[in-house]
């Protein structure tokens, strides 16, 4: 069953669901009316549609020690964005608000935060956000953007349009530079990483759950700020959670033939 608190419905017209936490409680996925579009929601997640100054009902709802992983895709400031209007920017003073301390597991949590080429933002995440947020950062990933035939999207030497984003991957100090954090050497060290994927339409980001699982706890807690989609077993916060959610951003997939 869906757990709504009333605020959307599986069924008929349906009705706003900002600043309350929507959970599906089953192991398969569902169908819900949400903003009046048919939406689906993943088996075993949850999700928060509010801005950034509206986080109570994610603090009211933490997992007893706080999320385990914290993956962050922030819409940082950037020209591109603003002319084509794809999505609000947010200036990065405003993360400095964002509780991250109580958010995230301070025994090993991971956060991985997306951040662009600008090298201004990377001095930011670096000299501000991190030590603000009492972080270390223990590696660096590395996505390399190609087409549906292998090649990169643009030359490496093009300095305006990089076919690469970085993911800064930071623990709480206390545990950074711990070997054995997180229950031994396959979580506590995280090597530097580059992986390949196709970009999706308006800055979409691949979804790394897998990737991330192979240095968390079993069965980890995982939250995605900033997210424009949802993931089975994650909960999502965003002012667009349910952006690609709606029916019509899935492909339908026919049975397999037995043979």
């Amino acid at each position: 069953m869906l757990n709504v608190a009333g605020r959307i419905t599986s069924g008929g017209a349906g009705v706003d669901v900002f600043d309350t936490l929507i959970e599906n409680l089953d192991d398969v996925e569902r169908l819900a009316t949400a903003y009046n579009a048919q939406v689906v929601i993943p088996r075993r997640s949850r999700f928060l549609i509010s801005d950034v100054t509206r986080l109570q009902p994610l603090l009211a709802d933490l997992p007893v020690c706080g999320y385990d992983c914290i993956v962050m895709d922030p819409p940082w400031e950037n020209k591109s964005a603003k002319r084509s209007k794809h999505y609000p920017t947010l200036p990065s003073r405003h993360l400095l608000s964002i509780p991250i301390k109580r958010l995230l597991n301070q025994e090993y949590g991971l956060l991985a935060l997306w951040v662009t080429n600008r090298e201004r933002l990377r001095r930011c995440v670096e000299q501000e956000l991190l030590p603000h947020w009492g972080l270390e950062e223990v590696a660096t990933w590395f996505w390399l953007k190609v087409t549906d035939s292998g090649q990169l999207v643009s030359p490496l030497e093009v300095a305006h349009r990089r076919p690469y984003e970085s993911l800064v991957l930071a623990r709480p100090r206390s545990t950074a530079s711990n070997s054995n954090a997180a229950g031994g050497e396959q979580r506590g060290q995280i090597p530097n990483m580059v992986f390949l994927a196709m970009p999706g339409q308006h800055s979409r980001k691949p979804h790394l759950g897998r990737l991330l699982k192979r240095h968390l706890p079993p069965q980890p807690a995982c939250l995605e700020m900033f997210a424009r989609e949802l993931a089975a077993g994650w909960t999502s916060w965003g002012n667009e959670a349910l952006r690609f959610q709606t029916t019509d951003c899935f492909m339908k997939c026919e049975p397999a033939k037995s043979s």
